[in-house]
């Protein structure tokens, strides 16, 4: 591992840090010389976290036969530290700025926060009520606001739940329409506003206490393109195209703060869905 340093002109490179001697798979030292990329004894790839200030790696060491031999390393000021034994097997996934900490899945694919000295794992509860822990899964969503969310689903076609990271660390339910099953999910807030709106395939959503509720929806003939067709420009107006599926030719549609004199074609109210292009 090797520091860039930016603050020169040009950017210049720091003396190299040996990494700890991992492989991605089981590896067994009799054959890696011989059949280095065929046995599976490639190194495994580091994530770094600007947050925790140090990276992180996962990997086999390498034995006699290759047998596994799972191990976790955080590099700290250029020295490699095993990881406590309990979080072994972990992968890095995200960077929580406004909470100081990071968000790693373990081996168990269980969600984990670490702030650089404990580690608190989150979800039990949730797991505990799941009628099938084995297939649950769980995505992390964070705004540019610095707001973190895990969206928990699983593979059986449950109701997904969305909950915001909060300080502690805590997670906060915040609960779904009835008709959101799966697929995906994009989150925004406008400036200066805590409420928390959705878009998803069909449906646009607004936070009302503990829950996204629907405010428009598209026709059935219709879908809304995304999540990499959604943007949000700087005063926070939210563009998504909505494309219907017999010709494939999209409109775009903006979500806008109400004001005096913004011109629109309709209110949103969770009271009153609306149907996107309707009369």
């Amino acid at each position: 591992m090797v520091p860039l340093k930016l603050q020169q002109t040009p950017p210049t490179l720091g003396s190299p840090v040996a990494l700890p001697e991992l492989t991605k798979k089981p590896c067994a030292s009799l054959w890696r010389f011989l059949w280095y990329y065929m046995s599976g004894c490639s190194r495994p790839h580091g994530s770094y976290s600007a947050t925790l200030n140090r990276a992180f790696v996962t990997g086999h060491r390498v034995t006699l036969l290759g047998w596994p031999s799972l191990v976790s390393f955080e590099i700290v000021a250029g020295e490699a530290k095993r990881l406590p034994a309990k979080v072994q097997g972990i992968r890095w996934v995200a960077d929580v700025p406004k909470l100081n900490g990071s968000l790693f899945e373990g081996s168990a694919r269980e969600v984990l926060f670490y702030d650089g000295a404990s580690v608190t794992p989150l979800l039990n509860d949730f797991l505990d009520r799941s009628t099938s822990n084995i297939s649950v899964t769980w995505i992390v969503k964070i705004l540019a606001s610095g707001r973190a969310f895990l969206m928990v689903s699983d593979r059986l076609g449950g109701q997904p739940v969305l909950m915001e990271l909060k300080a502690g660390p805590t997670l906060i339910p915040i609960f779904l329409p009835d008709e959101f099953k799966k697929g995906w999910l994009s989150l925004f807030v406008f400036p200066g506003d805590p409420r928390l709106w959705g878009i998803s395939l069909n449906r646009i959503m607004v936070q009302t206490d503990d829950r996204l509720q629907t405010v428009a929806t598209v026709p059935a003939s219709s879908l809304i393109l995304g999540p990499a067709g959604l943007w949000q420009a700087p005063d926070g107006t939210i563009g998504f195209p909505v494309q219907a599926k017999d010709t494939g030719v999209p409109s775009d549609y903006f979500l806008v703060r109400a004001s005096p004199g913004t011109p629109c074609d309709a209110p949103l109210n969770p009271a009153r869905p609306i149907v996107l292009g309707s009369e």
